[in-house]
């Protein structure tokens, strides 16, 4: 393959992914991951909330939970979510990746970190009043 035809690859690839471009939705994980490039490991629940939706596309994987939130994974030279407007912010070191957890009022609601060129966000919405930071803990340690 030539060092072009690569340039275009990651180009098409990042700009999918940057333009919201092209994520499907689908019933089992396992379709999700055929349309992405890579997998994920992540918990079967989320706030309480099981896993209730998947979608994907050539450099992203969301998985949802009902209206509790989402876990996603997508290239680390991809920009991933916002994270909203949280006044408590802390790092965490977890399992050797710096964690940031975002919330309010001691709930963490937002964590996000890098690891292996891959970026990974699990964001709670407000109805679920946020987690506390050892249970936002064990999701980063149950999402791959």
């Amino acid at each position: 393959m030539s060092i072009a035809a690569i340039i275009t690859v990651i180009y098409l690839k990042n700009s999918d992914a940057v333009n919201g471009g092209n994520i499907k939705s689908y019933d089992t994980i396992e379709e999700a991951k055929k349309n992405a490039d890579f997998g994920i490991v992540y918990t079967d629940r989320l706030a309480g909330y099981p896993e209730t939706g998947y979608s994907s596309n050539g450099s992203t994987i969301e998985i949802t939970y009902g209206d509790a939130g989402s876990i996603r994974k997508t290239y680390a030279a991809v920009s991933s979510r916002p994270a909203g407007e949280y006044s408590e912010e802390s790092k965490q070191n977890i399992d050797g990746n710096i964690v940031t957890f975002k919330g309010r009022d001691g709930n963490v609601y937002f964590a996000l970190w890098n690891e292996n060129n891959y970026v990974y966000t699990i964001i709670l919405n407000e109805s679920t009043g946020g987690v506390s930071a050892d249970e936002m803990t064990e999701y980063v340690k149950a999402t791959k």
